[in-house]
Order: structure tokens, then C-alpha cells, then sequence
């Protein structure tokens, strides 16, 4: 079936107004795992890794945005959808939900069709979004003057030119090294409890100003530690190295928060100007404060077609299926470049 592969996760705590909703997803091919509780939800959220989840906004004693706000860091830092099932339409719930940043919502009654589209959009947008995150992070990293690598469960696996540079060890010398036989961090012990806590996910990332080479002498580095993104099997670390002595003569220059921030900085003037228009910002700002077309028309002077025009531009470049979606897709979009 064409969804066999994509796997949802389905939240409702008292189990009986999710039987049609459910039957349909498994009609239409579907993977679904339901959950009954926050600590399961939580736990498949960062085990299961679902494409999307969906989320009944009664839940007892919680609501579905109170479960949005719990799951909000883990949903951001993975990319996923989130879909709020209300009981019925409302629109102050529907501006609530959009201004917390929750992707789309659902209402009875329940089409099939309409449904199937929903989630394959929010689906898809998913998978590019995520596609072109690390693309666009592998083309900065060539870029950015600093040595950078990414390791996978601990073994380098790639880097860029200037990590090679600095180390001098080509692709055959450097992948599948793991880090702690590159770096020596016995010397110090604060820094291999340090390692140690960063490598069991206690710490989220970690900087060790000033480490030897393991087979290096009078050779110095500062190496800085991130986690890029986790899997159900797999995590992802970026590192950066900077020789010290380098890094005194250039006063900083070559620090990789700086680089990043030059080049992201730039990234988002880019997005920002090419993503929507002067016009259609303006009119996503008037749609945001609930105007209706005729009032934003007379407001900047245009005639009402041309504000239909428009919207109908935002939609199609934010790939949704109408302005509260849009809204909600644009600011999610600019809390991940925040």
C-alpha cells in the first residue's frame, strides 16, 4: 500500500473516539502506534520516531495543547508534524493552536480523502525539510574556516577540507576513527568525565578548551562537541577543531559560533526575502490579527482580488491549505532558524 511505510503516532487517553479515525488510517496503509499515556507518548515520540503524530485534544485531565507544549522541544529538534483532532470546529482553538505552532488540525466530519492529503502534505514536507536541514548544514560546513567532522555512535565517519587539513589525515586515515583515539583526554580528568557524561546523552554538547592530539606533541586544539540529530539506532556528533595557536593569531576569528552565525545570518536574510514578498508578509501579518480580505484590501490600498492573489501564493509556497496552516508553518519555520 502507498503509505506502508510511514508511521504515525496516534495520542488519545480514553481509547473510544479513536476507533473510526484509526480504522481509517489503517484502511489507508498506515503504520499507526497508539499511546494512552504522557510518559508513553513521550517515550515512542523520541523512540519511534514517528513521520507525524496526531493528537485528540481531549484527554482528560490534559488537552492536546498542553500535550503539544510537553513533546515541543523533541517535535522542533526532529522536524515532526503535529496534528490536533478537535471534537469540532473552533476557531479560537484553531488560533490558539496556530500561534503555539501546531502544524494543522482535523474536525469532524472525517473525509477519507481529506485526510489522506493532509497527512501526505505534512508528511512530505517532513521528509524535504529534514533532506534539505542536513543538506543545507553539509554545504556550510565546507564553508566555515574551522575543522569540522560529524561522528556517528562515536566514530568519525566524515569531515570537511579543513580537518584534514589541520590533522593531515586523508578520508582512508580518519573515518571510522573514534574520537576518543584522535583527541587525548587523559590528561585531564574533569575532561573525561566530560566526555563521558556527553557521549551517555547527559550533556547536549560540551567544549574542551584546550586538548592534546593523541599522537601529537606540543600540538593543542580546542574541540567543541554537538549533538546533530538521533535515530532509533544511531546518534550524530558534530565537532569542531580549532588549533589554538591558529586561533590566537587569527584573535577569534576562525571560532566555529561565529563562522556559523555569519553564514546562518546570511542563510536567513536569503530565506527571507526570497521565501515570501514584501506584500505577501504584509498580508500574512493583517490575516494573522484575523482581518478579513476586504478590510486588508482597503487597508493597503489594493483590491480585494488582488489579497485573494496573494493568499493564494503564500499557500502554495508554504504547500498548505489555507492561511491558518500557512501562519503556523511560517512561524514554526522561524522558531527552527531562531
Amino acid at each position: 500500500m502507498k503509505n506502508a511505510d510511514s508511521k504515525i503516532l496516534l495520542i488519545e487517553f480514553s481509547g473510544n473516539r479513536m476507533k473510526m479515525l484509526l480504522q481509517m488510517l489503517l484502511d489507508l496503509g498506515y503504520t499507526v502506534l497508539t499511546v494512552s499515556s504522557i510518559e508513553t507518548a513521550i517515550q515512542k515520540t523520541m523512540i519511534f520516531s514517528p513521520e507525524l503524530i496526531l493528537c485528540f485534544d481531549d484527554l482528560g485531565e490534559y488537552t492536546g495543547f498542553q500535550m503539544y507544549n510537553i513533546l515541543e522541544p523533541e517535535l522542533l529538534k526532529k522536524g515532526i508534524p503535529f496534528i490536533l483532532v478537535l471534537a469540532e470546529y473552533s476557531k479560537a482553538d484553531i488560533f490558539m493552536g496556530q500561534e503555539l505552532g501546531i502544524d494543522a488540525f482535523l474536525f469532524p466530519p472525517f473525509d477519507t480523502e481529506t485526510i489522506d492529503n493532509i497527512l501526505q502534505s505534512r508528511i512530505r514536507k517532513f521528509h524535504v525539510s529534514k533532506s534539505m536541514s542536513f543538506g543545507y548544514f553539509k554545504k556550510l560546513y565546507e564553508l566555515i574556516p574551522v575543522g569540522i567532522f560529524i561522528a556517528e555512535n562515536k566514530k568519525i565517519i566524515e569531515a570537511n577540507k579543513f580537518f584534514q587539513q589541520i590533522t593531515g589525515l586523508d578520508n582512508d586515515n580518519y573515518k571510522l576513527l573514534p574520537i576518543d583515539e584522535l583527541f587525548d583526554f587523559s590528561l585531564n580528568t574533569s575532561d573525561k568525565i566530560k566526555l563521558t557524561r556527553f557521549l551517555n546523552g547527559i550533556t547536549k554538547s560540551c567544549v574542551f578548551s584546550e586538548l592534546n592530539w593523541q599522537d601529537k606533541e606540543n600540538s593543542t586544539i580546542k574541540l567543541t562537541l554537538h549533538y546533530l540529530e538521533y535515530g532509533t539506532h544511531t546518534f550524530k556528533i558534530v565537532g569542531s577543531v580549532i588549533p589554538l595557536d591558529d586561533h590566537k593569531e587569527h584573535n577569534g576569528s576562525n571560532d566555529i559560533g561565529t563562522s556559523l552565525k555569519q553564514v546562518t545570518k546570511g542563510l536567513k536574510t536569503f530565506r527571507e526575502v526570497n521565501y515570501l514578498t514584501r506584500r505577501e508578509q504584509e498580508i500574512l501579518n493583517l490575516s494573522a490579527e484575523g482581518l478579513p480580505i476586504k478590510i486588508i484590501a482597503s487597508q493597503l490600498g489594493i483590491s480585494e482580488r488582488t489579497v485573494e492573489k496573494h493568499r493564494s501564493n503564500i499557500l502554495h509556497k508554504t504547500n498548505t491549505g489555507n492561511i491558518i496552516e500557512a501562519l503556523a508553518f511560517i512561524r514554526k519555520q522561524q522558531v527552527l532558524m531562531d
